[in-house]
């Protein structure tokens, strides 16, 4: 997993309840987290408590034995991650966005929260704390889709008969494909259910939230469709913000299809249709929706050409086309198609 740029983040003090608590060195070693029963002197810990390759495998989620406050004064700037967990044990969450914000329960209430330095001469970004938030009786307050959608407390995962997850990346062209899974399969199901009671923590500001890829989840009843989407790692609701770090692929899909990017800047907004013979055939608006595979090699020569100011397609037939430059068509699956050309 790549680790996020370190961009340092003030918001994290304003999750924190008060004013930077100055921290104090401590000889004894911390009777409380994963590390206490370690006897080597934290300072010169070599052991990787930590993995770093795989952030996700730093955190305890759920973590019964929590630091006391005075085992939380003892972490202090210039200790590395290793350091810290020897004393206290494992982070619970990270609340960051663009840095890794690791935040820590505390059993006297509130929370310790960390930054570290950008890493330098070999350091890694979690080798050097760089600043430490002591948050008392106030820890921070999470929610779930449960909360925020009145659908989600009521839906049972029984009444799902299937679910959708659709998914582009940060920074692709409007007219960049999206991949969209389909399934029925009950683990699927099973796995996108439980999101619905994932953690989110509630995050100031918005600008967080916009300029980044999304992926939305679908779930499909006998009395609609209801969706939970997450923007750049964020999910919004009565215009309120939330972190959200978790999420699921499909392992046994029915279907796989794309779609063309449409968020913020529609491919077809507009767009003009040729003939083949060059012919001007009328200008349209509204296209953009349709789902569609891969379908094979091109064969023969397209009806229509398509122009637009994202992208040209080359028209086959009321289901099938290809983009323009490239040697494979693709087919449309659903009712929405071209076939308003070939009435």
């Amino acid at each position: 997993m790549k680790f996020k740029k370190f961009i340092l983040p003030l918001l994290c003090a304003a999750a924190c309840a008060v004013s930077l608590a100055a921290c104090t060195t401590s000889d004894n070693r911390s009777q409380g987290g994963q590390g206490s029963q370690n006897t080597q002197s934290s300072q010169t810990a070599t052991a990787p408590y930590v993995d770093k390759e795989q952030p996700d495998t730093w955190f305890e989620w759920k973590k019964n034995n929590l630091p006391t406050l005075a085992q939380c004064k003892q972490i202090q700037p210039g200790m590395s991650l290793n350091d810290v967990i020897l004393k206290i044990g494992r982070p619970q969450r990270d609340i960051g966005y663009g840095a890794w914000v690791l935040q820590f329960d505390v059993k006297d209430g509130g929370a310790l929260t960390i930054t570290f330095t950008i890493g330098g001469d070999g350091e890694t970004l979690y080798d050097r704390l760089h600043a430490v938030w002591l948050g008392f009786d106030r820890p921070i307050p999470t929610a779930t889709f449960s909360d925020l959608y009145p659908w989600a407390a009521e839906l049972g995962k029984d009444d799902i008969l299937k679910v959708r997850r659709e998914h582009t990346f940060i920074g692709v062209a409007p007219a960049a494909l999206k991949d969209i899974d389909y399934s029925s399969d009950e683990r699927d199901i099973e796995n996108a259910y439980a999101l619905l009671s994932s953690e989110l923590t509630p995050v100031s500001g918005k600008e967080e939230y916009t300029g980044g890829g999304y992926v939305q989840y679908d779930f499909y009843t006998a009395h609609g469709v209801y969706s939970v989407k997450i923007t750049n790692g964020f999910v919004q609701a009565d215009g309120k913000y939330y972190r959200f770090k978790g999420g699921c692929a499909f392992e046994n899909a029915d279907q796989t299809l794309h779609a063309f990017t449409t968020e913020g800047n529609p491919v077809f907004e507009s767009y003009t249709i040729y003939g083949s013979d060059g012919e001007k055939i009328g200008e349209y608006t509204g296209l953009g929706k349709f789902e569609f595979f891969a379908g094979g090699g091109i064969s023969g020569a397209p009806a229509y050409r398509l122009e637009s100011a994202a992208i040209n397609l080359l028209i086959y037939s009321a289901d099938t086309f290809a983009v323009e430059g490239e040697n494979e068509i693709y087919k449309i699956a659903g009712e929405e198609n071209f076939g308003f050309l070939f009435e």
